[in-house]
């Protein structure tokens, strides 16, 4: 219940409460989906990104009568089993209160950092707790041999989290690093060959079924490219420009990781070394992973799971050990009480309303300019249309009209040909092929001099349409 109440409340991407609202990345996720699901490919006829898992749960939303409504159920069942997958983890060392009290706190900080929903971290959310329960539960129990089930699990899962974005699934390897290295000081050498056996044939049930489908649509190629050598790519270019106005944001985003590194230090205090490793090394990735990239706030995101860890090792240590307790349970403290009230801040500008009569009719208006663009557009040539460099704001094109774009680059071709130059390469010899009979473009976003002149060579502009913020041009071939 409280999953669907958030994401009711909070995702204005898939909120019923804003049904003409798609929201940046959500709408390019939406629209790759939908092109799915009316028999296009992501990555060979439309490219972004992420893991094909992230499109298979927009394409399935699709498939329904009011997308909008599956997918908003959707994203709340996974918000709802990532919260009560924490309150799993935290029941192991605290009675039923105390455990819904810990994922409450959970709730309030994961609030702010979910932006407008619909994101690839909250989707890995529920895959990332499901290992992490299972590992705790097994140090917890303090066996000194690994269940090869288990095993199977956390490959399952670190695949399906690789099927969405790779870095999401970094505390599942963080946390399986440790258990193996304790397997390895305990000479379980027969274990360890057992779990690496499971562990790969979870990671293969996860991922070997997108490489066939991809195959079997001679899509593979691009599948690799996008899914793993483009984000290398991508993320060997990010840069954080870290102002004073998100310093203080970024300060409260990282509190996770900082709590997770002040248990790590009493934990090899008292000498429970597995803790103290497993809550190190799990805050250490997490915060180069998320402060060495672009200060986005849902990149925090992967800090929530480190929430349960860190009460999980507080409950630990305080059942365990008297001395120094209440500086530990001083931490926690201050940590809910800054989570609190931060969130409370937060709510005027994250509370998702019903939209006003001035943004209907903003809406209304924009609406109008898609359909009267698209209207000169003949109903058979809608399937020869190229869409150059929209927004992610702009996916809308897409979602509400019956466009099925050719070139794979629709969206935020520019800013995707920063990480990689041949990206503006190919299309430019695209536009030159012919096979577009139309060209769909936002003038304010093309500076790239290459397809500048590709359009003022092989298209004439057809008609334009403005409005509040931007123009839309319709170029027509003149290609023969």
């Amino acid at each position: 219940m409280l999953g669907f109440w958030i994401v009711y409340r909070f995702a204005a991407g898939t909120s019923p409460l804003r049904p003409d609202e798609y929201c940046w990345d959500s709408a390019i996720f939406q629209a790759v989906g939908k092109l799915w699901a009316s028999g296009s490919l992501p990555y060979r006829d439309i490219f972004d990104h992420k893991g094909p898992l992230l499109f298979l749960i927009q394409k399935i939303a699709y498939h329904f009568p009011n997308p909008r409504l599956a997918l908003y159920t959707i994203e709340s069942l996974f918000m709802g089993v990532s919260l009560c997958l924490c309150r799993r983890i935290l029941q192991m060392n605290l009675s039923r209160v105390w455990a819904f009290a810990g994922t409450l706190v959970m709730a309030i900080f994961w609030i702010p950092v979910m932006e407008y929903g619909n994101l690839s971290e909250t989707y890995s959310m529920p895959l990332v707790l499901l290992p992490m329960w299972l590992q705790l539960n097994h140090l917890h129990s303090q066996k000194t041999e690994h269940p090869y089930w288990k095993a199977t699990v956390y490959g399952l899962c670190f695949g399906s989290v690789f099927m969405i974005r790779p870095n999401n699934g970094l505390l599942i390897a963080v946390i399986t690093f440790v258990i193996t290295i304790q397997l390895l000081i305990h000479k379980r050498w027969t274990n360890i060959l057992y779990n690496a056996l499971a562990l790969i044939t979870g990671v293969l049930l996860a991922i070997l079924p997108f490489v066939a489908y991809f195959a079997a649509n001679n899509a593979l190629k691009e599948m690799i490219y996008a899914n793993w050598q483009f984000n290398l790519i991508y993320a060997s270019n990010l840069q954080f420009s870290m102002t004073w106005q998100n310093f203080r944001s970024v300060l409260f985003f990282i509190t996770p990781a900082v709590l997770c590194l002040f248990l790590a230090l009493c934990s090899f205090a008292k000498r429970k070394v597995l803790l103290g490793a497993i809550n190190g090394l799990s805050a250490l990735a997490i915060l180069a992973t998320t402060i060495s990239g672009v200060g986005y706030a849902h990149y925090f995101m992967l800090h929530v799971p480190l929430i349960p860890l860190a009460f999980f090792t507080a409950s630990c240590l305080i059942k365990e050990t008297r001395s120094g307790k209440w500086f530990i349970i001083l931490a926690c403290l201050c940590f809910c009480i800054l989570s609190i009230r931060t969130t409370i801040q937060v709510f005027p500008n994250a509370w998702v309303e019903p939209p006003t009569t001035e943004e209907l009719e903003y809406e209304e208006d924009y609406d109008r300019i898609i359909h009267t663009v698209i209207s000169h557009i003949p109903s058979n040539e809608r399937d020869r249309v190229a869409i150059y460099g929209l927004p992610a704001s702009d996916a809308e094109w897409i979602i509400k009209t019956d466009l099925r774009p050719l070139g794979r680059y629709c969206f935020l071709t520019e800013w995707h040909a920063q990480a990689d130059p041949s990206i503006i390469q190919q299309y430019s010899a695209f536009l030159r092929s012919g096979r577009a009979k139309w060209l769909l473009v936002r003038g304010d976003v093309i500076t790239s001099p290459e397809i500048l002149d590709a359009i003022a060579s092989c298209y004439q502009l057809h008609t334009s349409s403005n409005d509040h913020e931007a123009s839309y041009m319709l170029y027509q071939s003149i290609i023969p």
